[in-house]
């Protein structure tokens, strides 16, 4: 046998011995990648257009991948969302308000399983968002806080959220976030801008898994307030001292001075 054969041979050889072993080692990254896919709420962006009367239009933009039942809850942080609508290029969607267990969520129902990526819209009105009456301070701040708590079986890998108010109103004060603002963040978990006339306040969760949450709390204050404030309590103080005026020129009258 030439040594030309004996190559060949050898060749095809290991051909049939490591082609097998190769695909076999191949399989198993392939599974791990099928397990690594991300399921549920790939992103989640809602938007709240707050309302003068306190009732608020609610929209949110939802990419759902790899979901493989033709239901679905999703949290809810809303106790009276009325006129839910659902849209969807490919599917039919019902949706409701209700709970499972002692959470409040909103329960989809598909026509049929999702395909691997599909793109929902909801909307409704959140009656009674914002009690005007109670969340106004004595000073003439308003807060309104904001939570969102994952207590369903859906994993959320991102959320967003917008909040305009009416017009007119400026930020006095940020209370508290959840995620909460560091000083190296380089995207911080929350931030203010304006459109026109209205407030607009921006809260990121990168990650709201089951049992994780997404809240903000925040105080503001109609445009031209704090003047007007400063300028009562100016006024409020001299009318005081005229009142003493009596007494703070009275010749018997003795100051006291505390140590």
């Amino acid at each position: 046998m030439s040594i030309y054969r004996k190559l060949f041979c050898l060749i095809v050889v290991t051909i049939f011995v490591i082609g097998p072993l190769a695909a076999q080692g191949t399989k198993p990254a392939a599974q791990a990648d099928q397990k690594a896919a991300p399921k549920g709420v790939k992103s989640w962006k809602e938007v709240i257009d707050l309302g003068s009367d306190g009732n608020a239009a609610v929209t949110s933009e939802i990419v759902l991948v790899n979901w493989d039942s033709d239901t679905m809850d999703l949290p809810l942080a809303y106790g009276k969302p009325d006129g839910i609508t659902v849209s969807c290029s490919d599917l039919s969607i019902s949706a409701q308000g209700g709970k499972a267990g002692d959470a409040k969520v909103l329960k989809l129902k598909f026509n049929k399983k999702p395909a691997p990526e599909e793109k929902l819209k909801i909307s409704f009105i959140a009656k009674e968002f914002l009690d005007w009456n109670k969340a106004k301070s004595p000073r003439g701040f308003y807060n309104l806080s904001y939570t969102l708590t994952n207590l369903s079986q859906t994993p959320v890998n991102s959320f967003s959220l917008k909040i305009l108010l009416p017009p007119n109103y400026r930020m006095t004060q940020v209370l508290s976030s959840t995620p909460k603002a560091k000083d190296d963040d380089v995207v911080p978990p929350y931030d203010f801008s304006k459109e026109g006339d209205r407030l607009v306040v921006n809260l990121r969760a990168p990650s709201l898994a089951m049992g994780k949450t997404a809240a903000i709390s925040f105080n503001f204050q109609p445009i031209g307030s704090a003047a007007a404030y400063v300028i009562v309590s100016i006024i409020i103080s001299i009318v005081a001292l005229y009142l003493k005026r009596g007494v703070l020129t009275n010749p018997d009258y003795k100051r006291e001075i505390s140590a």
